[in-house]
């Protein structure tokens, strides 16, 4: 999971430059986007603050436009990919005069510095830390986009895409608890015999296999709608609250299957119940889902 996350967060940056201007794409072709589709560079998102994590509305870090610069002062917490060494540049969500920006911001930029790895539940060879941003100075033309546009670009559809690699990554999860925990059921003896033969063991391994099938039919429709460019913000939120909580339930229900070695660090489950937890909190937390599927069904007007 560790892994899909570095290459999902490290390839947006990448993405979202195809939508800038000709001379931004003439200026980061060679620079960025080649180099992350050759899969030697990534980039980090910058988004949440340490007061800001799904409440986008609430950042604070300030971009200001002096002498054909942005100057950024504050910042972000909770960041993937920024100190691994194949971290090109951060892609910084700013308050800027007119609202907010997303500012394209080099590793090496004057002004930019990080923090060490923070030490984390699950996710452990995923690269998380805080940014610091103090007097950082980056080119005018580093911001993508119209000036005013950033915080709707993130939220008005990059968390949509985003909550299907993460629905995607949790049914990746659950899928595999089941497996290891079936194979386990059959070999594991207790009381003379598999204890796949009882029926709680049984009723744990059904409920595992039919809600991955649901993740998978509740995913792919959102995936449909986004391939066919439908509205898709409520079957995205549906996705990956859904599929979030069903791996949960998932990587429970394999650890206790397991039994006295699932909550060892060696046994693959043990890792999965750790990792998976940050899933209903990555992208907009389980209950921000809940509003944002309400919403859409119309309870607020």
């Amino acid at each position: 999971m560790s892994l899909g996350l570095t290459l999902w967060v490290g390839i947006q940056g990448a993405q979202s430059m195809a939508h800038g201007s000709p001379e931004q794409l003439a200026a980061w072709r060679d620079r960025y986007v080649l180099p992350t589709v050759r899969g030697d560079v990534v980039s980090a998102g910058a988004i949440t603050e340490p007061d800001a994590g799904s409440d986008t509305a609430s950042i604070k870090t300030r971009a200001v436009l002096r002498g054909g610069e942005w100057v950024i002062n504050g910042g972000k917490i909770f960041i993937s990919n920024a100190g691994l060494d194949i971290c090109a540049f951060a892609m910084v969500l700013c308050r800027t005069d007119e609202g907010f920006g997303i500012v394209i911001v080099p590793r090496d930029a004057p002004g930019f510095t990080m923090g060490p790895p923070l030490r984390k539940m699950g996710l452990r060879s995923s690269d998380t830390r805080e940014l610091f941003f103090d007097d950082c100075r980056v080119p005018e033309m580093h911001l993508l986009g119209g000036r005013g546009s950033g915080r709707q670009a993130i939220v008005g559809g990059g968390f949509h895409i985003t909550r299907l690699y993460l629905a995607s990554q949790a049914i990746g999860v659950a899928a595999e608890c089941l497996e290891l925990s079936l194979a386990h059921a059959k070999s594991r003896q207790a009381f003379r015999r598999p204890i796949v033969q009882f029926q709680y063991i049984q009723g744990m391994l059904v409920e595992m296999a039919l809600e991955v099938e649901l993740a998978r039919l509740i995913r792919d429709r959102a995936c449909r709608m986004h391939d066919a460019r439908q509205p898709y913000a409520k079957e995205a939120a549906m996705a990956k609250l859904f599929c979030a909580e069903m791996a949960k339930r998932a990587a429970d229900s394999a650890v206790q299957i397991f039994g006295g070695a699932g909550y060892m660090d060696e046994t693959p489950v043990s890792r999965f119940y750790r990792d998976i937890r940050a899933a209903a909190i990555a992208e907009g937390t389980s209950e921000v889902q809940k509003y944002i599927i309400a919403r859409e069904l119309g309870c607020f007007r």
